[in-house]
Formats: C-alpha cells, structure tokens, sequence
C-alpha cells in the first residue's frame, strides 16, 4: 500500500514537472514569436522588404514547430 501511494505521489508530481514544462515552452515560443514579429515589422518600416521575408519564413518556421510539438 506504501509502494502505490508512493507511485501514485511520483506520478502527480511527474504530471505537474511536465505540465509546467508545457507552460514554459509555450511561454517561451510566444516571447520568440513576438520578437520576431516585432523585428518584421521594424524591417518593413525601414524599408527592407528581402529581410523582412526571410524573418516571415522564420516566423512560419516557428508556428510550424510549434504545431508539431502540440500534436505530440
């Protein structure tokens, strides 16, 4: 009975560690997102359309990431 209360104790945590884990990344994606975002639309404002582009597919990148990692 002491070993299952143990598990059971063991896997609550494990479920709180990998929930906030997911809060963090998705924290963190979000914070690299809105740099991104915001570096593009300075890049366009200054006038520089090519790497503004290039930032437009990181950003795809990102989001693509992102997707794939909440499917798993």
């Amino acid at each position: 009975m002491d070993q299952e209360r143990s598990y059971r104790e063991n896997m609550e945590q494990l479920m709180r560690k990998m929930e906030e884990d997911r809060k963090n990344a998705a924290e963190e994606y979000q914070r690299a997102l809105t740099a991104k975002l915001e570096e593009q639309q300075n890049l366009y404002q200054q006038g520089f359309a090519k790497k503004a582009e290039v930032m437009q597919a990181e950003i795809n990148s990102l989001k693509k990431e992102k997707d794939e990692n909440q499917k798993s």
